[in-house]
This record gives C-alpha cells, sequence and structure tokens, in this order.
C-alpha cells in the first residue's frame, strides 16, 4: 500500500487543500468514484497533529467526523474540476459552510481572521476557494500511481508531473515497468 512511512502526513500537495484532501493512505478505484485505502485521520489527536504538520495553529480541533466529510467532498470537487464537469451541489455547500466558519475578530487594536474553533477546517476552507477560483487550477493533477489517488499541484515547466512523489509513486512505477520487461 502507498504511503505507509513513518510520517503519518506528507505534505506533497504544493498547497494547504490538497495537503488536507491527501490525508487518506491513497484512494482505490470503484465503481462509483474512489474509496478510502488506508485512513489517516483516525482519531481527533491525528487532525490536531496534521494542523501541526501544516503549520497551522489551532486551539481545538473540529470534529473528526466533520473533518473528514468535508475531505471527502474536497476531494469530489477537485476531481470534477480535474475531469472538467460540474462539482456536486452538496459538495460545494460543505465547502460553503466551513468558509461561512471564518470570523473577522478584532484583537490588540488588529484585525484578524478564523480565530475560532473551525479555524482549521475554515483555513482549509479558503486555501481550496483561492486555488479553485485561480489559474492554478488547471495544474491540479491526481497521481498516477497505483491505488494513490493524492492529488497535486503540478508546478514543473513542462506540466508533466505524474505522481505525487518520484520516490514513492514514481520508484514503485519504474519497478513495476522494470519487472515486466524482465518478464518478456
Amino acid at each position: 500500500m502507498l504511503h505507509e512511512g513513518s510520517d503519518r502526513f506528507r505534505m506533497l500537495g504544493g498547497t494547504l487543500c490538497l495537503d488536507f484532501v491527501n490525508t487518506v493512505g491513497g484512494r482505490e478505484e470503484t465503481k462509483g468514484g474512489y474509496a478510502v485505502a488506508r485512513e489517516r485521520l483516525e482519531e481527533p489527536g491525528h487532525l490536531r497533529e496534521w494542523a501541526s504538520a501544516a503549520g497551522l495553529k489551532t486551539k481545538d480541533a473540529p470534529d473528526l467526523r466533520r473533518a473528514i466529510r468535508f475531505r471527502e467532498a474536497l476531494y469530489r470537487i477537485f476531481r470534477a474540476a480535474i475531469d472538467g464537469r460540474r462539482p456536486d451541489a452538496e459538495d460545494l455547500a460543505a465547502l460553503n459552510r466551513e468558509l461561512a466558519a471564518e470570523r473577522l475578530a478584532y484583537k490588540s487594536g488588529r484585525f484578524t481572521l478564523g480565530l475560532d474553533d473551525d479555524s482549521l477546517l475554515a483555513a482549509v476552507a479558503a486555501d481550496a476557494v483561492k486555488l479553485l477560483t485561480s489559474d492554478q487550477l488547471a495544474r491540479v493533477r491526481q497521481c498516477g500511481g497505483e491505488s494513490c489517488g493524492w492529488l497535486f499541484l503540478d508546478t514543473s515547466r513542462n506540466r508533466s508531473r505524474q505522481w505525487c512523489d518520484m520516490r514513492d509513486c514514481g520508484n514503485l512505477a519504474k519497478v513495476r515497468r522494470f519487472r515486466e520487461r524482465q518478464k518478456m
């Protein structure tokens, strides 16, 4: 299985929202789309651990089930964008709900944004909206690795990146091709 290394959360997506979507140990293709191969957000502490790895400061992590539902909605929205189709209205509503959690506050003579309990998901939602409404959306790709399914921002010059990480999925693909050639 992919992404089974000692680091629970690896930041390979190129942007906060894609790193959040990638809090799975891969995705497997099913008749209806994709299913999570291995859940990495198994308990509330894992969400706080991800936030720390992502450089986010949070007092309390949001409800784990809510965070996972939001992550899956984001995944489906980005998949729809990759596939050039309209995202599901319920998924967009989930994104808009998390955006609404962001709050403007005034402390110590300054305005700040996103200070409530839900600032973690609100930060991810804001980052997703920023990416979805930018020219960079055309550079969002899904890893070609078998059973991976991670999303990433292709920042290569010729837009030809195929894997989330060459050390993982890229090397596995190379080894498979080599072994297939050896069988011939």
